[in-house]
């Protein structure tokens, strides 16, 4: 796994963005679209694909409540250096894990080196960024679906990707069946539509 996975951080966005009410609908139908079956997808146009469009305000909002940082120094660097929130995002997440204030991290970062850089420089080891970055993960899944950390976490370590972890409990939800017998039900030859409908799940 890459110090910072690019895979990972657009997810985690995305999921930022479920917070925010920016993305109300639709996880089901992401969850199909992100999956290895989609064959459709060449591996050209997985390599350009982009978050979805944020909302500036709110994704700086929710940046500062997931990490403790303040909502003005969000806006104001990402403004100020056109960066786009995978940067301010990298640097919030570093900020959190050293201790250290989003405004110093932000500022190590140069057009001379990288995340992964900065990252060497305050100490801070790949297991510590991956851990960090599954417990957003885990926390978000929660606060969309209500489905307990501890299960998350299990599911991540038995393989299970976010996404379909996240459609899973959302159709577990509203089914009241068990999350682990909901992904059960995903096939190589079937999709989280079909499993919904399955279910009797309508899309709306």
């Amino acid at each position: 796994m890459k110090l910072f996975n690019k895979k990972t951080t657009a997810g985690l966005l995305a999921g930022a963005m479920l917070l925010t009410g920016s993305i109300s609908t639709g996880i089901v139908q992401a969850a199909d679209n992100g999956s290895s079956g989609a064959s459709e997808r060449t591996n050209q146009q997985r390599r350009h694909m982009q978050p979805p469009q944020m909302n500036t305000e709110k994704m700086a909002q929710e940046i500062a409540d997931t990490f403790g940082v303040s909502k003005d120094e969000v806006e104001s660097w990402q403004k100020e250096n056109k960066n786009d929130f995978r940067d301010v995002f990298h640097a919030a997440l570093l900020a959190k894990t050293s201790g250290k204030s989003f405004a110093d991290v932000a500022g190590m970062k140069t057009s001379q080196n990288s995340w992964k850089d900065v990252a060497s420089v305050l100490g801070i080891s790949q297991e510590q960024i991956k851990n960090a970055q599954e417990d957003l993960m885990v926390t978000r899944i929660e606060k969309n679906t209500g489905l307990a950390q501890n299960t998350s976490k299990a599911l991540l370590k038995d393989g299970y990707q976010p996404r379909d972890i996240t459609a899973a409990a959302m159709l577990a939800k509203e089914s009241g069946k068990n999350v682990q017998d909901i992904l059960s039900m995903r096939k190589l030859n079937n999709s989280w539509k079909d499993v919904a409908k399955a279910l009797n799940i309508s899309e709306e």
